[in-house]
């Protein structure tokens, strides 16, 4: 299912954007052809915040490679998601001619675009395309994308297995405890991080460090992904909130234990001394961390640091859902040149 969504979007994608292209005056060629009326194909300027070697490196020349006969082709090009990231996207979006398709992050920055005319309305388009959001994604998962009620500027996509927790190998073959590659019970892990808590004041090494201030939707993401998409709300209507599932309960009560316990960072802790990924686990004061953005910020120092065996073994606790907004410029590129 996820992946006929995907591929949905993606000749959607191609869809709205040629039509928009010849909507501007130019006769259409001949069916299967969507590239301009020269012989020339278009070129999708496709930008989003993840780099390119996680995937968009291939992604990409797939694509090229598929749709090369029917005069499309895409570039990919990299944006960071923060302040200065978004700005220099909102930019662009002014200017109408760097974007064609975005890949934007939450829900803020969807709205502040759709209400400055920066990305394209793309609800009657959605309808003659027969493409029912509400249907295919899910009300609960469109509930951040609707502008104005009843538009759609935007839409949420779907990559999975993006909650892991990332454990010091030696410190696990100190404690004679076996990588679970399989998954644990929440006992499994409470008795874990109790043997792997070891020594006293600055010398402690804790079992784990739940990142609650650097990330909190990671430790949440660990606890309740194992609902899928009933992970905050019991149907995908998004009426009723799932919090009293006994996945919830449990799961917040092994947080709390641990920390109580001392097995974990406190939230004290965290917040009064500022801790990170980077000078908690990265500096070996604990061995396991939990948080989304764990891998890629340790991994970037570990490697620095020149301890790279810290960072190599990573198991998934639970599969989950991440999503972010597909949308496009209000004025793409192609469509003004023809």
């Amino acid at each position: 299912m996820k992946k006929t969504i995907a591929l949905l979007l993606t000749l959607l994608m191609m869809t709205m954007l040629c039509q928009a292209a010849y909507g501007q005056g130019a006769e259409a060629p001949a069916a299967e052809w969507y590239g301009n009326a020269d012989g020339t194909p278009i070129t999708l300027q496709i930008w989003g915040g993840i780099q390119p070697e996680y995937g968009y490196i291939e992604a990409i020349a797939n694509f090229n490679e598929e749709f090369a006969d029917k005069g499309i082709q895409a570039e990919y090009v990299r944006y960071v998601n923060d302040t200065d990231g978004n700005l220099q996207v909102d930019t662009y979006l002014m200017g109408g001619n760097q974007i064609d398709v975005l890949v934007g992050y939450g829900a803020a920055n969807l709205l502040n675009r759709a209400e400055n005319n920066l990305i394209m309305n793309m609800t009657e388009y959605l309808k003659e395309a027969g493409f029912d959001a509400v249907k295919e994604l899910g009300s609960a998962s469109m509930s951040q994308y609707w502008v104005n009620g009843d538009q759609i500027y935007g839409l949420p996509s779907i990559y999975s297995n993006n909650r892991w927790l990332m454990v010091n190998v030696d410190m696990f073959e100190e404690a004679g405890i076996e990588i679970p590659y399989d998954g644990w019970t929440y006992d499994e892990f409470f008795a874990a991080v109790e043997k792997l808590t070891h020594g006293e004041g600055l010398d402690k090494v804790y079992g784990a460090n739940w990142s609650i201030k650097q990330d909190i939707n990671g430790a949440l993401g660990i606890v309740s992904s194992v609902l899928g998409q009933n992970s905050y709300y019991k149907n995908l209507d998004g009426t009723e909130t799932n919090f009293d599932d006994p996945v919830w309960i449990e799961g917040m009560k092994l947080v709390n234990d641990t920390m109580e316990k001392g097995y974990a960072f406190s939230l004290a802790d965290e917040l009064s001394e500022n801790l990170t990924v980077a000078n908690t686990y990265v500096e070996g004061k604990c061995a396991i961390t939990v948080t989304g953005i764990s891998y890629y910020f340790s991994k970037i120092h570990l490697k620095k640091q020149n301890c790279r065996r810290r960072a190599e073994t990573l198991f998934r606790l639970h599969a989950n859902t991440h999503w972010f907004g597909i949308t496009f410029s209000s004025t793409p590129e192609h469509a003004r040149g023809i």
